[in-house]
C-alpha cells in the first residue's frame, strides 16, 4: 500500500519526537510498502525541493526506503512570534492558545507551505492512507487536509500525551477539528486512554520499537572493574532527583570507603542544568560522571556494560526507554514509582524491573545489585528476555494491521470538520 507519514520534526532532527515516524516508515517500507515522510526542512536547512522537483523525484525514486519530502514554511508571523523565546511568556501563551483554537495548531506555517505539494503527491503517488504523528496538532491538520484533497482516509497517532501539550480550554475544540478520523494510534495505553476522552473512534495501542544498539547480546557481561549505575534520560524536576541521591549517598554509607572507587555513577540525557546544580550540592561519595545525550550505540554499549540501570519517573507520562533498558538485559530501576502498564510490560517481555517507590526501597534494590556483582554474578535479568518482539519489526505488525484496516474507511462516513 501507498502510506504517507506526517510529521513536522524533520526525521533526522537528534531527538525522540522524529523516530516513531522514521523507524516505522523504515520497517514498513521492509515490508512492502511505500511510503512518504512529509515533514519540515532539517534544522537550519533551506534546501527543498520545488513542488515540479518533488514530482520528478517521486517518479523515479527506489522505493525500497522511504521517499523524504520537505516542505518550507511560508512567513507568518503569528507562527513566528508563538515560538520565538524572547517574546514575554504571557503573550506567547495567547498566541499559543490562539494558534491552537482558530489555526489547528501553532505550525501552521508549515502546514501552508505544504500545501502546494500535495496535488504532486496526489498526481505521483496516490496515496491509500495519511498517518499523522501528534506532537503539535499542526502535523495532524496536514495529514487531515491532505487526506481530504486525495480523498482517503487519515489515521492520527498520539506517541505523547494529547491533556500535557494542549491547554485545557483548547482540547474540546482542537479535538472537534479532527473528529473525522477513521481511527487512531498511540504509544501507550496510558495515552490511549487519554485520547479516547476527546477522539471517539477505533485505536489501537503501539509500542515503540526499540533499536538493535540498545539490544545486548544474550552472553553479554557487566563490566566486572566498575560498579555502574547509569541513570538515563530527562529528569524532570529536581526534587525526585534529590531523593534519589539521597537514597544513593545513604547507601554508599554502608559500603566499604575502600569498595567506594569502583562505585560510578554516569548521567546520560539532556538535563545537564538539573543535574550539575544538584550533584554540586549533594556529590554522592562515589566517581561521577555526566554526559550529554549521547548516539544509541555508545548509550547501548555503557548501558549494556552497567550493573544496573536506572531512570526518573515521571507520573504524567509513559517511559517508552524502560523497553530500551530492559533490552539491555540488566537490572532497571524506576524511581519513585511506575504505571501498572509498564509493570505489566516487563512482565510481559521477561525484563527485570525494580519499581523502588521510597529511598529506603533504593537502597535495598542497590545492596542486592552490589552483592550480585561482587559475588561474579553478570547480573543478568531473572528470565530471558523475549528480544525479538522488541524490535521496530515486531511492533510494525500491528500498525500494519490497523493502517491497512484503517485504508477500507470511507471519508464519507464521518461529517467533516
Amino acid at each position: 500500500m501507498n502510506f504517507v507519514f506526517v510529521n513536522h520534526v524533520h526525521p533526522e532532527t537528534a531527538h525522540v519526537s522524529s523516530m516513531r515516524m522514521r523507524l516505522f516508515a523504515d520497517a514498513l517500507t521492509r515490508r512492502g510498502h511505500r511510503v512518504i515522510l512529509l515533514t519540515e526542512p532539517r534544522e537550519r536547512s533551506n534546501a527543498v525541493a520545488t513542488p515540479a522537483e518533488a514530482e520528478r523525484s517521486l517518479m523515479s525514486h527506489d522505493w525500497r526506503a522511504p521517499f523524504r519530502l520537505s516542505c518550507p514554511r511560508f512567513s507568518d508571523w503569528r507562527d513566528t512570534a508563538a515560538r520565538s523565546p524572547n517574546l514575554p511568556s504571557l503573550l506567547r501563551r495567547v498566541l499559543i492558545f490562539g494558534n491552537m483554537t482558530l489555526r489547528g495548531g501553532t505550525n501552521d506555517d508549515w502546514v501552508q507551505g505544504a500545501r502546494p505539494y500535495w496535488p504532486v503527491i496526489e498526481r505521483a503517488f496516490r496515496p491509500d492512507l495519511v498517518w499523522g504523528i501528534f506532537g503539535d496538532p499542526s502535523s495532524l491538520r496536514a495529514a487531515q487536509l491532505l487526506a481530504r484533497h486525495v480523498g482517503v482516509p487519515w489515521v492520527a497517532d498520539f506517541k505523547d500525551h494529547f491533556e500535557f501539550f494542549v491547554h485545557p480550554l483548547a482540547r474540546r475544540i482542537v479535538a472537534s477539528r479532527y473528529a473525522d478520523a477513521a481511527g487512531f494510534s498511540s504509544n501507550s495505553r496510558f495515552y490511549a486512554s487519554v485520547a479516547a476522552r476527546f477522539f471517539h473512534m477505533p485505536h489501537v495501542v503501539v509500542y515503540s520499537g526499540v533499536a538493535p544498539a540498545m539490544i545486548a547480546a544474550s552472553s553479554g557481561t557487566v563490566d566486572a572493574k566498575v560498579f555502574r549505575i547509569m541513570l538515563v534520560g530527562a529528569l524532570y524536576d529536581g526534587d525526585r532527583l534529590r531523593q534519589f541521591f539521597a537514597a544513593l549517598a545513604a547507601w554508599l554509607q554502608t559500603v566499604d570507603p575502600a569498595d567506594r572507587d569502583s562505585i560510578e555513577l554516569t548521567y546520560a540525557g539532556s538535563d545537564r542544568r538539573i543535574i550539575e546544580p544538584a550533584l554540586s550540592a549533594q556529590p554522592p561519595p562515589c566517581r561521577t560522571r555526566v554526559l550529554h545525550q549521547l548516539p544509541l550505540d555508545d548509550l547501548g554499549r555503557l548501558c549494556q556494560s552497567a550493573a544496573l540501570n536506572a531512570y526518573i519517573w515521571c507520573p504524567r507520562g509513559f517511559h517508552h526507554k524502560l523497553l530500551e533498558l530492559l533490552a539491555c538485559r540488566r537490572p532497571v530501576v524506576s524511581f519513585p514509582g511506575e504505571l501498572k502498564e509498564s509493570v505489566e510490560l516487563a512482565a510481559e517481555f521477561g525484563g527485570d524491573l525494580r519499581v523502588c517507590e521510597s529511598e529506603a526501597a533504593l537502597q535495598q534494590t542497590l545492596a542486592s545489585v552490589w552483592r550480585k556483582w561482587r559475588s561474579g554474578e553478570t547480573s543478568q535479568t531473572s528470565a530471558p528476555i523475549n528480544v525479538q518482539a522488541l524490535t521496530w519489526d515486531a511492533m510494525a505488525a500491528k500498525l500494519e494491521a490497523f493502517l491497512v484496516e484503517m485504508s477500507k474507511f470511507k471519508p464519507s462516513q464521518r461529517s467533516k470538520t
